[in-house]
């Protein structure tokens, strides 16, 4: 009986733990090293993003994010030109973000440029990229005009980014991409984007 009690009560204790571990259905993010990138989020901006013109030469993308969360964010699309990657499935991605400085050091204080994005504030921007896109990080891969893209914006909590300052003095924004999230749309090529700007 006692060895039957004892039985008991581990497996009480085992599920209890069981139930205890992961019932929030929470998940710790994955970082792709190879882009600096965290997989996108859109719990607290929104993104519209429309092809203004698509010709042999020339995507151009015009767009509206929104932040619609309680915290003041940081939106790196400074710049019109964007940079580009594949995602998982091989898809053409234009980067409106910070990407990779490779591994640059800095001997004063850099400057992380990004437009401010108050709770419930709306702003617009534009992005074009030269075709045939060629793949920026992995050789220069030539992917040609595609008739789909990924297109994604950098963001990141404004209290959190700011430069990280190295143990030898210099600073790095490297470490600070592990801060970004990204927001991303489809847009696909229609026969009425061949329109010159």
């Amino acid at each position: 009986m006692r060895h039957l009690k004892t039985l008991l009560a581990s497996f009480i204790v085992i599920a209890l733990q069981a139930c205890g571990s992961s019932g929030d259905g929470s998940s710790t993010p994955i970082e792709d090293d190879a882009m600096n990138e965290l997989p996108e989020t859109n719990s607290v901006v929104t993104l519209d993003a429309t092809v203004r013109s698509w010709s042999d030469t020339l995507v151009f993308i015009d767009y509206t994010i929104t932040n619609t969360g309680p915290l003041e964010l940081i939106v790196f699309d400074v710049g019109s030109v964007t940079t580009t990657g594949l995602d998982d499935d091989g898809l053409v991605t234009l980067f409106q973000a910070k990407r990779d400085t490779g591994s640059t050091g800095y001997d004063s204080q850099p400057t992380i440029a990004g437009r401010n994005l108050s709770p419930e504030q709306t702003m617009e921007g534009s992005a074009s990229r030269q075709l045939p896109i060629s793949i920026d990080y992995i050789g220069q891969l030539d992917r040609g005009n595609p008739e789909t893209i990924k297109f994604c914006i950098g963001f990141g909590t404004a209290d959190d980014i700011i430069p990280t300052t190295l143990t030898d003095g210099t600073y790095t924004l490297n470490k600070d991409l592990d801060l970004q999230s990204f927001t991303c749309t489809i847009l696909e090529r229609l026969p009425t984007d061949d329109s010159t700007l």
